[in-house]
């Protein structure tokens, strides 16, 4: 009976795995059409069956208590289902420690956590899909701040100042946007030559061109206007707001569904998904923002819409599982700071959108 119940188990493992290999299949050839045709349309059609995926599984999900949702990880992972432990970096902030023998040892610890190169490339992956200083620093900023915020719920995000404002912010943060942004910088303003293979000659010459296959057909910057407009501004927010939602839902969801990385591959696969995507969203979402109403170009894309779909999903998931979880309340201070900055940031928006109707008004009287 038991070799009849694991026939059985792995029968429905491996349906399960087949069903999702063949949607995957028909996604890749007749799902919808996208923008990207880098390194093949093919690819991003690929991607796009991963997202309707994802967010099916996250809709099972939220129908399920948080145990058993811990517990049917198991099936992806077998080393979850178990809490892990969570590191607090704010245990001591002093910089020079003379009772050690490393008298730095607090800042050296921190430095050679393995995040920390994560911190890099998350932000150099950042700049290649927004590629705009402003947009990236804003963000930057906004989720220190948003740790600082929710540290009384996460251990993990209770830092020493040296470390969320010189470390993170100044240092890895920076050095990914700049080092992501001089890419940008390059691919922009490279030439571009698309022969095809066969026009191609030499054997080297083709294997270079294939490999150039996976670089964009072109590139260009997205100058997305942050502060051009009240309009602008609203929308850029929007998308801020998104990305910072994506990055705190990585650590609720470890967190209150216990993934513990490095060592769980689960949270490394849904950061790869999460910049895949990202990559034709943005683009979706710029263009729908620079979009010619007279052109009929105001319809949102696809993968637009799917990512608010997964986001919606994800926070859904975090809120109805955390629920209990974190008995701490926000201190008074947290509260009162962004209350009294929303508050400022509307008045701000308020005098800013009027100011620039009343401009547009008066150039049209004039005009007239």
């Amino acid at each position: 009976m038991e070799k009849l119940g694991e026939l059985r188990y792995k029968n429905y493992k491996n349906g399960i795995l087949g069903a999702c290999c063949a949607f995957l299949l028909y996604s890749t050839v007749q799902g919808p059409k996208a923008k990207m045709i880098r390194p093949h349309p093919a690819v991003w059609r690929f991607v796009h069956g991963l997202m309707v995926l994802y967010l099916v599984f996250l809709v099972f999900l939220a129908f399920q208590t948080v145990h058993d949702a811990r517990q049917f990880l198991k099936h992806l992972s077998p080393d979850l289902g178990v809490e892990p432990s969570e590191r607090n970096y704010a245990e001591d902030c002093r910089i020079y420690m003379p009772e050690k023998d490393n008298k730095f040892h607090g800042i050296l610890s921190t430095i050679f956590d393995p995040f920390v190169l994560a911190h890099s490339l998350g932000w150099f992956g950042r700049a290649l899909i927004y590629r705009d200083y402003a947009m990236l620093w804003t963000m930057s900023i906004l989720f220190e701040l948003s740790e600082i915020t929710f540290k009384h719920m996460l251990p993990n995000f209770a830092e020493c100042w040296w470390d969320s404002w010189v470390l993170d912010v100044l240092l890895c943060n920076n050095l990914g946007i700049i080092a992501g942004m001089q890419a940008v910088k390059y691919f922009a303003t490279k030439k571009y030559n698309w022969r095809g293979m066969s026009a191609t000659p030499g054997v080297y010459d083709k294997a270079k061109r294939a490999l150039f296959q996976f670089t964009p057909a072109s590139f260009e910057w997205y100058i997305w206007g942050l502060t051009s407009s009240p309009r602008r501004f609203i929308s850029c927010t929007v998308l801020i707001l998104f990305d910072l939602a994506f990055a705190l839902n990585s650590f609720f969801l470890k967190y209150e569904l216990w993934i513990e990385p490095p060592s769980c591959y689960l949270n490394s696969a849904r950061l790869v998904l999460l910049f895949s995507m990202a990559v034709p969203s943005v683009r979706d979402y710029h263009e729908f923002l620079d979009r010619d109403d007279e052109a009929g170009l105001e319809k949102l894309g696809s993968f637009a819409w799917l990512s608010s779909g997964i986001l919606f999903a994800e926070t859904l998931i975090c809120y109805k599982f955390g629920r209990g979880l974190f008995p701490k309340p926000a201190p008074p201070i947290v509260f009162w700071a962004w209350t009294s900055s929303g508050i400022a940031l509307a008045v701000y928006w308020m005098v800013w959108y009027l100011r620039d109707r009343g401009i547009q008004v008066d150039q049209k009287a004039k005009s007239t």
